[in-house]
């Protein structure tokens, strides 16, 4: 196992509090400097508990434009009830258990047709399939992450690479959790301390909304010129919206 590769993984990941961010470094990462080990792809696919579903995250940069043109919808329109166990990715999430096939049609069944799979597996070259749980330091599984290899056997060492890989990307998401509901905590706190205000007027609801790319980026620029936190552009958003109540 190289530890230069998981030194350099550990520092790229630790100190970030996005965790989109995260994951696109973390698939990019393994492919650009884990060659020895025969990746040549990697895509990471996150738990939304919110449908109960496996959904399409992030995947290697360079594969950005074949994905897009192959797969209908977008990566992230790739949804995988947990309840489909015929699929090896749903496999890997609800078990903890590394999976490997020779077939991309083993992940892609119950989101893609197989003949979608099998374009997109063409088009990607590689010969083995390796799925690895990603966990969080409280055993909880956040999602998988997918590796493609250039080699059709898997050897000893290079699964401890990869289990290692998503072990530090678990740790890394991880972190970016226990920031992000710190900061709400302490921003809950000081909007408690600074106003005496009817609860209702206090923001104890927790909502979750997922942007586009473009979104995000323009909300994070307009959140920096303005000088507040994403959470209080959005908050302020929605207010004004509603008639700022």
């Amino acid at each position: 196992m190289s530890e230069s590769v998981l030194q350099k993984t550990a520092k790229a990941l630790g100190g970030g509090a996005d965790i989109k961010k995260i994951a696109q470094m973390a698939v990019d990462l393994v492919v650009r400097d884990g060659k020895e080990y025969g990746v040549v792809a990697s895509s990471i696919y996150m738990i939304n508990s919110d449908i109960n579903k496996l959904q399409g995250f992030v995947f290697t940069s360079r594969l950005s434009s074949v994905l897009g043109r192959l797969i209908p919808g977008g990566f992230a329109g790739l949804k995988l009830s947990i309840s489909a166990k015929d699929n090896l990715m749903v496999k890997t999430a609800v078990t903890k258990v590394v999976q490997r096939s020779h077939d991309l049609r083993d992940y892609g069944r119950g989101a893609v047709p197989d003949a979608v799979s099998s374009a997109v597996a063409k088009a990607l070259g590689g010969k083995l399939y390796v799925s690895v749980p990603i966990e969080l330091r409280n055993a909880q599984v956040a999602g998988v992450i997918l590796y493609l290899l250039n080699e059709a056997e898997l050897e000893g060492y290079q699964l401890e690479f990869l289990k290692s890989f998503a072990k530090q990307l678990g740790i890394a998401i991880s972190n970016a959790r226990a920031f992000e509901r710190n900061i709400e905590s302490f921003e809950l706190e000081v909007e408690k301390r600074s106003r005496k205000r009817n609860p209702d007027d206090i923001p104890t609801v927790k909502f979750g909304v997922r942007l586009t790319p473009r979104q995000d980026r323009e909300v994070k620029k307009r959140a920096k010129e303005e000088g507040l936190t994403k959470t209080e552009l959005v908050r302020s958003i929605i207010s004004e919206y509603l008639g700022n109540i």
